[in-house]
């Protein structure tokens, strides 16, 4: 986990979601690797992977001093991804 938060601090984003997934590999109910890899993901702008590390968090850790701020970025990405998708459909129509 160290070693992720400092990629994430240098902005070396790929390396940390490595370092994030290893850390839930060993232990799959590590809820601040799925927080932290949820806002690599964001960075890197990956809102589906994002929506899928967070709501992980979510499942973990529900009463987590942090999980409604999680639950305020999860909406947020909800809108975003419908918003991508509806100009994405809009710009695939003939």
């Amino acid at each position: 986990m160290e070693v992720g938060q400092y990629y994430f601090k240098r902005e070396k984003y790929d390396a940390a979601i490595d370092r994030y997934k290893e850390a839930v590999r060993l232990l799959p109910d590590y809820a601040l690797a799925y927080r932290l890899m949820g806002e690599a993901y964001e960075k890197k702008h990956f809102l589906p992977e994002a929506q899928a590390a967070y709501k992980k968090f979510l499942q973990a850790a529900p009463n987590d001093k942090d999980s409604g701020e999680v639950r305020k970025r999860l909406e947020r990405l909800q809108a975003e991804i419908a918003e991508q998708n509806k100009r994405r459909a809009a710009a695939t129509k003939p």
